[in-house]
């Protein structure tokens, strides 16, 4: 049995090992290698004719490490630009998102020109028809002539809309003019389902001591009270020329 001596290739120490060992280990840094006689005549062999396979090794460990890496790197950049890509299509769909409120609100414009061409007499005459029941009470006021259309407010959230016409009315005691905005309104699920009832707002303005009509002292009053208090359902609220309007 003979005892080869060479020094171990990754730390330099001394290792021993027989010529029949096939493997050896250093004992210092623990590293293995393969033992390979390459002298046919073992009677003749020298340390250059020995062998230990740990450079192979350590390539094989080399390129799996390199193809570790790699595939980390390009599984990163792969990452990287989906996120771009999902972050890309999120803005586009939000941009998709304005610009279909954008075609929402021409929508409620081209309706509000609908309703003004084509049902606004049907509604008008059936808010004026309203109004003329409702007085109040008045015994030195009297009207002049008959309520005026002002215009109509045209509101639409997700599951009605709503007509809200707005009229003025002259009242005189022979001294001095009032004149008062009064709103009936029309509800429905959609401009062709607005139903035939009318709703007249009873908010009371008092003309003196004893007479009051019902209505508003001016159109900022009546948006104030009939309009703003519809933001809480999330109203889209357009108007016609003449009345007023938050923009």
């Amino acid at each position: 049995m003979k005892i080869i001596e060479k020094k171990c290739p990754n730390c330099g120490a001394k290792l021993e090992f027989n010529l029949e060992d096939k493997e050896t280990k250093c004992k210092y840094c623990n590293s293995e290698f393969i033992i390979e006689n390459n002298n046919e005549n073992s009677k003749k062999i020298n340390m250059d004719d020995i062998d230990l396979k740990f450079a192979k090794r350590v390539t094989k460990l080399h390129f799996l490490f390199v193809g570790i890496v790699t595939l980390l790197i390009i599984g990163t950049f792969i990452f990287i630009m989906f996120m771009i890509f999902t972050s890309f299509k999120s803005f586009n769909k939000s941009s998709n998102f304005f610009d279909k409120e954008h075609a929402e609100t021409k929508k409620d414009e081209q309706s509000l020109k609908d309703i003004t061409s084509e049902m606004d007499e049907k509604f008008s005459n059936k808010a004026v028809k309203e109004l003329d029941k409702w007085k109040g009470y008045t015994t030195t006021y009297e009207r002049v002539g008959e309520p005026e259309k002002v215009g109509f407010y045209y509101l639409k959230n997700s599951v009605s809309v709503k007509l809200i016409y707005v009229y003025k009315q002259e009242f005189s005691n022979g001294v001095e003019n009032k004149t008062i905005y009064a709103a009936v309104s029309f509800v429905g699920i959609s401009v062709d389902s607005i139903g035939a009832t009318p709703f007249v707002d009873t908010n009371k303005i008092d003309l003196n001591e004893n007479e009051y009509v019902y209505g508003y002292e001016n159109i900022e009053d009546l948006y104030d009270s009939v309009i703003n208090s519809t933001k809480s359902f999330n109203f889209n609220a357009l108007a016609t020329d003449g009345l007023y309007i938050e923009k």
